[in-house]
């Protein structure tokens, strides 16, 4: 008997049910992988000439220890200044 409508070539057995998937890693969607974090040219060039242990180093030290290196830096300083004035005096006498 013909049923209006119905087509035979649409009606199928149901698919059989897929192999589970192989072992191991699978590859990579590009879909699902995290995108690359933007990268600022400008600062990927400074970060070429700044030591970064200095930095770390410096991170780990308190407050106090930080003050008290800066205090340092600058006794350091001063007494390069008056060097530097001191032997500039003594070749300005020894014209």
């Amino acid at each position: 008997m013909r049923v209006p409508g119905y087509n035979s070539a649409m009606h199928h057995d149901p698919a059989p049910p897929a192999a589970p998937p192989p072992a191991g890693p699978r590859p990579a969607d590009p879909a699902s992988a995290p995108e690359e974090p933007w990268v600022d040219p400008v600062i990927e060039a400074y970060k070429k000439g700044v030591d970064r242990t200095l930095i770390r180093e410096t991170l780990r030290m308190t407050v106090e220890e930080r003050f008290e290196n800066l205090m340092a830096l600058q006794r350091f300083a001063l007494e390069l200044r008056r060097a530097g004035q001191a032997a500039s005096g003594s070749a300005a006498n020894d014209r």
